[in-house]
């Protein structure tokens, strides 16, 4: 099967008849599998729709496994041809990706379902850049690998005028994703966390540098413990979902976009409902 990515993969068949596509993931030790699996949670509970990962051993190799959408493709990667309903779902899953640290969204990992709808695939770098990166449309970590994040081409594409005509961006659009990660209680998301930090720690993944340079100037130390690394990724996680309003208020309205201001408001746009996963 061609299933793209950097990364190698291979096809299980379940008792029910289902395939399911495992990555394994010898070099973090299951880390990144790890994070794979709590993105795609998250994404679930903000209402982004996600393909459920979880992280498992498949032949004594840890790595992350999950089902692959019958009949899906890939987002065109023409912003011409995306419609108002699928800028607004790139516009949601942005408040996702920024919450999980993800810069790899690019249309390759944005299926197109059966539907029609959209569903974000493949959050392997969930979390890598913490400590390092910004909400800025000119932060791309991939680009040398030619990856621009999909929200990042639709920002460019809406200010070059190459949308289709009435397709906008709309800040409006990521109010019921901010307001899902607001209802989300701080303890049950440092728990969703705890073993993307654990792991994250133990097999020194990316973002382990530059959380231990933040423990070290938070707590005024020159030395901090792993646990204390650890403790700084799930504080630096719930200050991200706590402050995403005010984050995405103020990056649409210096990027010009706008109603920017609007997704302060507590009580978001009247009519907008959460989307709900359709990704089956």
């Amino acid at each position: 099967a061609n299933l793209g990515g950097a990364h190698t993969k291979s096809l299980h068949t379940a008792p029910d008849g289902s395939v399911w596509m495992f990555k394994p993931d010898s070099q973090a030790g299951g880390a990144r599998a790890h994070a794979e699996a709590t993105a795609s949670e998250i994404l679930a509970r903000a209402g982004v729709p996600s393909v459920p990962v979880y992280a498992r051993k498949v032949g004594g190799k840890p790595g992350s496994i999950q089902p692959l959408v019958k009949g899906a493709s890939t987002l065109s990667a023409d912003p011409k041809s995306w419609s108002q309903a699928d800028v607004d779902g790139i516009v949601r899953y942005h408040v996702a990706a920024w919450a999980t640290g993800d810069h790899d969204g690019n249309p390759h990992n944005m299926l197109r379902t059966p539907s029609g709808g959209l569903c974000p695939i493949d959050h392997g770098q969930a979390f890598k850049f913490y400590g390092q990166d910004r909400l800025a449309t000119d932060y791309h970590p991939n680009s040398s690998f030619g990856s621009v994040p999909v929200f990042h081409q639709a920002y460019g594409a809406s200010k070059a005028g190459t949308l289709a005509t009435g397709v906008t961006v709309r800040p409006e659009a990521a109010l019921p994703t901010i307001k899902a990660f607001e209802a989300m209680p701080d303890a049950a998301y440092r728990a969703m966390l705890a073993p993307v930090a654990t792991e994250g720690v133990k097999a020194k993944v990316h973002w382990v540098g530059p959380m231990r340079k933040a423990a070290q100037k938070r707590l005024g130390k020159t030395q901090v413990s792993d646990a204390e690394v650890a403790e700084e990724f799930l504080h630096e996680a719930v200050q991200r979902k706590n402050g995403l309003r005010s984050a995405f208020a103020s990056f649409f309205s210096a990027n010009g976009f706008a109603g920017g201001g609007n997704v302060v408001q507590v009580n978001g746009l009247v009519g907008q409902n959460r989307l709900i996963c359709h990704c089956g």
